[in-house]
């Protein structure tokens, strides 16, 4: 549950926020991508990543033909380490240069800003 988040939702639904299966697209016509995918527990214990790397590498197929900056924002629960080590290497490989990468480990604060 966040405080103030359905308040934020029916005023943004349909302007300034929208959601879509479409990665691609959605790469190629924002500027800032939240990647927001599960990381269970493995069978020995271990965060299972698969889906980590699997948005990663889409993210950076779609920034390959992409121009300008572009934002990713990593919403998922996952070690500290996983971004440098794991995340930026994929995106690398994918895009010519990865602009910016931003974990967000403020989500409460940030939404409480953000609706007032």
């Amino acid at each position: 549950y966040e405080k103030g988040l359905n308040d934020m939702l029916e005023k943004t639904i349909g302007d300034t926020l929208t959601a879509t299966t479409d990665l691609r697209s959605a790469v190629r016509d924002t500027k800032i991508t939240y990647i927001c995918v599960g990381t269970p527990s493995a069978e020995d214990g271990s965060m299972d990543l698969t889906y980590v790397r699997a948005v990663s590498k889409e993210i950076g197929r779609a920034l390959k033909d992409k121009e300008g900056y572009h934002v990713v924002v990593i919403k998922s629960t996952v070690l500290p380490g996983t971004t440098e080590e794991v995340m930026i290497p994929i995106l690398i490989a994918f895009a010519i240069t990865v602009y910016l990468i931003v974990r967000d480990i403020r989500r409460r604060r940030n939404l409480s800003r953000g609706s007032s």
